[in-house]
């Protein structure tokens, strides 16, 4: 019986020691774990007071399932406020594509620029891909309202 859950122990930690071993050589090697295949604002340039939208798209490039949490954030670029962290998970699928809706936003009233950063993490909590995406925003002339 003990012999049992001593073989039993050693298959388990050789089982785990060799996954953890294939994604830390995948990363160690350049190979991709998750791609970012796209992540921006669609538009890209707006005025204070238009709608845009941020748009992601990942890939998993694994032949396993994969959980992964996905992070989305702001950076403090004065004199547009800066957004608040937006937390998801999900499971890619073996070679599976992952594309959450889209964040809708107004985009405030500032000059200047609006800078998204995601990260894509796995069980463990190591960043497997990260990416930003820069939102510019103007301030529309008064001739636009004027006429």
């Amino acid at each position: 019986m003990a012999f049992r859950r001593f073989l039993l122990s050693a298959v388990v930690v050789l089982a785990a020691s060799a996954t953890w071993a294939g994604a830390a050589q995948a990363r160690a090697n350049g190979a991709c774990v998750v791609k970012i295949t796209r992540f921006g604002w669609e538009p890209s340039t707006v005025h204070g007071g238009d709608r845009t939208k941020l748009v992601l798209g990942v890939r998993n490039c694994t032949d396993r399932p994969l959980d992964i949490t996905v992070t989305e954030f702001g950076k403090q670029i004065p004199p547009c406020p800066v957004l608040d962290p937006i937390g998801s998970s999900a499971t890619l699928q073996p070679a599976g594509r992952y594309r959450p809706p889209p964040l809708r936003m107004i985009a405030p009233a500032c000059t200047g620029v609006e800078v998204m950063v995601v990260r894509l993490a796995d069980s463990h909590g190591r960043v497997l891909a990260h990416r930003t995406a820069t939102l510019q925003i103007t301030t529309p002339e008064l001739s636009r309202f004027e006429s």
